[in-house]
């Protein structure tokens, strides 16, 4: 007979469940601030939730935020005693353009973004060097349990661990708040099924700029009217930070979203690559392809009841937070 998981237990000050930017700030904020003990955990292996910076060929695709305003970045670096550098956004992609009732109009990029040297990924190395033991990783929160003076919660994995925790800050997804806080409130899980969900398929496509010929200038494009193409938005990334890719290529981030991004690879390659050629006179055959997919849910009322349902679980628990 195999023998039974053995459950351990501890007790924190401080835990934060998410280990996303928000998560990672809250964390890095109480560690820094003298807080005696913090511990952030996340079922993924690794931090920074939808951000991601993969290099391939040369090239630097991020699969989540290309950049980050600056004033959110320097926010972060804050908490950190040793911050990547950044890297401003070149002049030259400070104008882009919109594509409105079918007709391209110029644009200008008006928030200041930054990024670093080596992309995003940078930001969530110095996280984790910061943060070091106080992380959890690839360790599911599968319940909340209310006490008198905070909150038990039980990490699972072959070995489940409780944890008790005098405070308890949620930097989750807003629908994965919601489903840890349903045992606060009944409706939540009607919620979270109204819910409406867009499928988006991330393209980026790469060439060598001596076979491009001409390469487009700016920024990008986006585009405003709903449902054209497919296409919701276009960015010439090596235009942006151009210190961050190898000289000689060039590469585009094209966000396929509803019913085309649901088709596969091939398929929203060929989305993408239509518009490129229609709207960019790109007709190039691309040398790299990465495709990432995604979903996201609409600003609709829907999303606004659930933040709001939410946020009023979190405060019926002695020392449980939801960070917006």
């Amino acid at each position: 007979m195999a023998a039974r998981p053995t459950t351990t237990q501890e007790t924190v000050d401080l835990l934060v469940v998410g280990a996303g930017l928000r998560g990672l700030r809250h964390a890095a904020t109480a560690q820094r601030g003298g807080t005696s003990s913090v511990l952030l955990v996340d079922r993924a292996p690794r931090v920074g939730g939808s951000v991601r910076t993969q290099r391939s060929e040369g090239f630097v695709c991020e699969l989540g935020p290309p950049s980050l305003p600056r004033e959110e970045f320097e926010a972060l670096a804050r908490c950190l005693r040793n911050p990547p550098r950044t890297v401003e956004l070149a002049e030259t992609a400070r104008t882009g353009s919109v594509l409105r009732n079918g007709q391209r109009e110029p644009a200008c990029v008006e928030e200041p973004l930054v990024t670093c040297r080596g992309g995003l990924e940078d930001l969530l190395v110095a996280f984790h060097r910061e943060l070091g033991p106080a992380l959890r990783l690839g360790r599911e929160v599968t319940a909340l349990e209310p006490t008198e003076d905070g909150v038990v919660v039980r990490l699972g994995g072959e070995s489940p661990d409780l944890v008790r925790a005098h405070r308890l800050v949620l930097a989750t997804p807003l629908e994965e708040s919601a489903r840890l806080l349903a045992p606060a409130d009944a409706r939540l899980g009607a919620a979270l099924l109204a819910l409406r969900w867009t499928p988006v398929a991330r393209v980026h496509l790469g060439w060598w700029t001596s076979e491009l010929g001409a390469v487009p200038p700016g920024y990008g494009i986006a585009v405003e009217d709903e449902g054209v193409e497919g296409v919701r938005e276009v960015q010439w990334c090596s235009n942006q930070f151009p210190g961050r890719s190898i000289a000689g290529r060039f590469l585009a981030r094209i966000d396929v979203v509803g019913t085309p991004a649901s088709g596969d690879d091939d398929e929203v390659e060929r989305v993408a690559r239509a518009f490129l050629a229609a709207r960019a006179d790109i007709h190039r055959q691309p040398v790299f392809r990465r495709v990432y997919r995604t979903s996201e849910k609409g600003p609709d009322g829907a999303t606004a009841e659930l933040a709001v349902r939410v946020g009023e679980a979190a405060s019926r628990w002695t020392g449980v937070a939801w960070a917006t």
